[in-house]
């Protein structure tokens, strides 16, 4: 880490490379904050701090570069090979296309209009991304696993 990069209070960087590119209709690289506040998306996408790190008190001004690929006619195998969570480099959180629309259909009920907005925009670049969704497609659902 060189010394020009912003650092958190616990020294780690506010933001890591770049992610290796999307799979043109099979995924896409979101921020995790893309899935709403870390008090709605914890059960999907683990914590908002990195993946590697145990948690603790941090600033309020610190910032954590977790990056969300949400996958669809691709293998998790293949998804997790292509985007790995390396300790400095990458913290990346794979969530199943099936799961990432029911987590942000779900928040667009919310009763904050912002929010509400938020998610009806990230649902859109999702579908522009990945494809409609698949009729009855959400009934089979198993929730995407996530870092500890």
């Amino acid at each position: 880490m060189s010394a020009d990069v912003e650092k958190n209070s616990d020294g780690s960087p506010k933001t890591l490379p770049p992610s290796p590119p999307d799979v043109p209709g099979k995924t896409i690289t979101l921020a995790y904050h893309d899935f709403g506040p870390q008090v709605a998306t914890h059960a999907l996408l683990g914590m908002a701090w990195w993946s590697w790190s145990g948690g603790g008190c941090y600033e309020r001004d610190d910032a954590f570069d977790v990056r969300v690929v949400v996958y669809r006619n691709i293998t998790r195998a293949e998804v997790e090979k292509r985007f790995p969570t390396v300790r400095w480099k990458w913290d990346h959180r794979l969530v199943a296309y099936d799961d990432a629309v029911a987590h942000v259909d779900a928040l667009s009920e919310s009763t904050i209009p912002s929010l509400n907005e938020d998610m009806r925009n990230t649902k859109a670049r999702l579908v522009a991304a990945l494809g409609p969704e698949t009729p009855g497609a959400l009934e089979n659902t198993t929730r995407s696993s996530h870092p500890p």
